[in-house]
């Protein structure tokens, strides 16, 4: 059986249990690794081009964007989808570039800085579950930051950005904040 180690006290726990029963922890980054596979880049779409700011990215037809992993070289990267400036040249704009350039800065709060937003509602989003327990309630921003698992960058040919993370362990769905070529993060939302 699948097990993940509490990264506060040591005890090794059930797969599907949604705490710690040494120190009563809800759900570490371990467990969280065993259901979730990384995002990785497309095999089947040809030779990567090196992007200095990008990094390996392939071009996909099917959805006229470019596709690749941010950070590449993390364990559970964001998948990259971004719009070309113009389709028949495949370039990507300094408007994408610049938004992408504000996403390398904030991303190591990124994910406290979406918590730290959307916390409450995605507490009273998950009232209504089948899966609530009131336990919930007592979540911190760092607990909630922890639970996020990068999905995916989203940029637009016009230097806007939507940055998901997952969070399935205990209310199962998608934060999205919005990024825009300031650097501005918000519009922040929760789906599935």
């Amino acid at each position: 059986m699948d097990q993940w180690t509490c990264r506060h006290c040591g005890e090794k726990n059930d797969a599907d249990c949604d705490f710690c029963f040494g120190c009563g922890e809800f759900i570490s980054e371990e467990k969280a690794r065993i259901k979730r596979e990384p995002n990785r880049l497309p095999a089947d779409l040809g030779e990567p081009v090196n992007d200095p700011l990008f990094g390996d990215i392939l071009w996909d037809a099917k959805s006229n964007a470019w596709v690749g992993v941010y950070p590449a070289g993390a364990e559970f990267p964001f998948r990259l989808l971004i719009d070309a400036e113009s389709k028949s040249s495949r370039a990507i704009g300094e408007d994408a570039r610049r938004v992408m350039e504000h996403i390398v800065t904030a991303q190591p709060t990124l994910a406290t800085t979406v918590a730290a937003a959307m916390l409450g509602e995605a507490i009273e989003w998950a009232k209504g579950s089948a899966e609530w327990n009131e336990e919930y309630e007592n979540l911190t921003v760092a607990d909630y930051a922890r639970m996020l698992a990068p999905d995916t960058i989203s940029i637009d040919a016009g230097g806007t950005a939507e940055v998901s993370f997952i969070e399935e362990e205990i209310f199962g769905h998608c934060v999205v904040a919005n990024v825009t070529q300031s650097g501005e993060i918000g519009e922040f939302r929760i789906e599935g």
